[in-house]
């Protein structure tokens, strides 16, 4: 039986009742041995959750503190870009970090 690898307490109490190919008798036919475990974090979900959940939390508190930038622009000047200097400078640099322009228009909306 040491030659099928089942040494140690854990199959002590095994060892006694296997057939001649190690496998007990009338056990379904499969490999012998030990029970197969799965493979432990090696997945894709891993990376994902750990590389894209970080950059996409620093991206939403981006995006918020520039909605509160053109939140508060917009209240001072008026919601039309091309009458208010400082709103247009904020909806540039909203466009400068890629922010989507429902969002934008989302936070001139909820000035």
């Amino acid at each position: 039986m040491a030659a099928l690898g089942l040494r140690g307490p854990r199959w002590a109490p095994v060892l006694g009742t296997l057939g001649t190919l190690g496998v007990p008798p009338g056990a379904p036919p499969g490999l012998p041995g030990p029970p197969r475990r799965a493979m432990a974090g090696h997945n894709r979900w891993s990376k994902v959750r750990n590389v894209k959940g970080p950059r996409d939390a620093e991206r939403s508190r981006l995006f918020q503190r520039l909605a509160q930038m053109l939140r508060a622009a917009a209240r001072e000047g008026g919601p039309d870009p091309a009458l208010n200097a400082s709103l247009a400078a904020v909806v540039e640099q909203c466009r400068a970090r890629n922010m989507p322009k429902a969002s934008i228009e989302a936070a001139l909306r909820g000035a």
